[in-house]
């Protein structure tokens, strides 16, 4: 069997992380990794799962195993029904 690392990947709100990672972007003429609002770090998360899933869907049944972690139920919800 074969674990896959697919994403590794923090989505996440937080306001000294955020002041960090823009600050880092901004120093390096990068755009900023960090998410506008927390409808967008949901919407990119959501695109992470399907992206993730559609992968390991596409290998041999049994072949990779994903943990998704999230305190968020909406996002529980919308992992279960995919």
């Amino acid at each position: 069997m074969v674990f896959v690392s697919l994403v590794s990947e923090t989505v996440t709100v937080g306001r000294q992380i955020t002041f960090q990672e823009r600050k880092t972007a901004e120093r390096h003429d990068c755009a900023s990794p960090v998410h506008d609002s927390y409808d967008d770090t949901t919407s990119a998360y959501h695109d992470v799962t399907c992206q993730s899933l559609d992968h390991a869907k596409s290998r041999p049944l049994g072949s990779t195993r994903l943990l998704f972690a999230t305190h968020n139920r909406q996002t529980v919800d919308y992992v279960i029904q995919q």
